[in-house]
């Protein structure tokens, strides 16, 4: 079975490619009635969070308009842009151990504060942090075609178990 599913696999995911290119989510046409004959009785399904069901970066952009409305600043696509290149330096500066994680919490919202013209001088960074996190969590703007995906995955294989797994950021 295993060497049937590896040989066959590989033309189930061209056909979803070339002939059906149009598809919104090209999952959505997995045979399933193929994965069941080769996929053990009980089955786990691990999915990544980030750009595989959830759209980050429309997530993001919705949670920091929520955060700096809440906190009576303005928000744009150049604030936003503003925030996306700055978030990014900060993290690779960490992935070099040159700053820790709490100083990319903190930084990011002194900087985007500062640009929106709020007083950084009161500024709780890393409650602002949270708040994004949490608004994040609570505002996740799917991909499409992701919901239907799993809801048929769980409806066609009987038994499967689905996990999401994420290397996201937790509260500070």
């Amino acid at each position: 079975y295993l060497f049937m599913f590896l040989i066959i696999t590989p033309f189930i995911f061209l056909y979803n490619f070339l002939i059906l290119p149009d598809a919104d989510f090209f999952m959505l046409t997995f045979h399933f009635s193929f994965v069941k004959v080769f996929l053990p009785m009980k089955c786990n399904f691990l999915f990544d969070l980030d750009q595989t069901l959830l759209d980050f970066h429309a997530s993001e952009r919705k949670a920091l308009e929520i955060v700096l409305r809440n906190n009576s600043l303005p928000f744009s696509d150049d604030i936003y842009s503003a925030f996306k290149e700055c978030n990014k330096s900060l993290w690779l500066k960490l992935e070099k151990k040159e700053i820790s994680r709490t100083d990319v919490f903190m930084n990011r919202f002194k900087y985007i504060f500062e640009k929106c013209g709020g007083d950084v001088s009161t500024l709780d960074a890393l409650k602002v942090n949270s708040d994004f996190i949490k608004t994040m969590a609570v505002n996740g703007v799917l991909l499409a075609g992701s919901y239907e995906f799993v809801e048929k995955l769980k409806r066609e294989i009987e038994g499967c178990k689905i996990y999401i797994v994420s290397n996201g950021a937790t509260v500070n």
